[in-house]
């Protein structure tokens, strides 16, 4: 398990960061949007230590959440699934 700090925004709010221990970045954004079912995840950023040795210098991995997984969903008006169309049959 690694640490990542996911970033994401809250309707109506500022950004906020949420810690989450997880095995891939994936595994992170999943958690946090269960945490946080409403919110726009941003990206997700995991700290590690080059060449895994502790008196390396540490580098910042960014990761780019899902662009399929977390999208908005459109108002019912505009949501194919709801939206009723008349075909006139001659």
């Amino acid at each position: 398990m690694k640490t990542y700090q996911v970033e994401y925004k809250p309707r109506g709010k500022t950004k906020e960061v949420a810690v989450i221990d997880a095995a891939s970045p994936g595994s992170a954004f999943s958690k946090c949007h269960k945490l946080h079912p409403t919110a726009r995840i941003l990206r997700c950023v995991l700290q590690t230590h080059l060449a895994g040795r502790i008196n390396f210098p540490s580098v910042w991995i960014e990761y780019e959440p899902p662009k399929r997984c977390f999208k908005e969903r459109p108002p019912a008006s505009q949501d194919p699934k709801l939206v009723q169309s008349v075909m006139p049959f001659a």
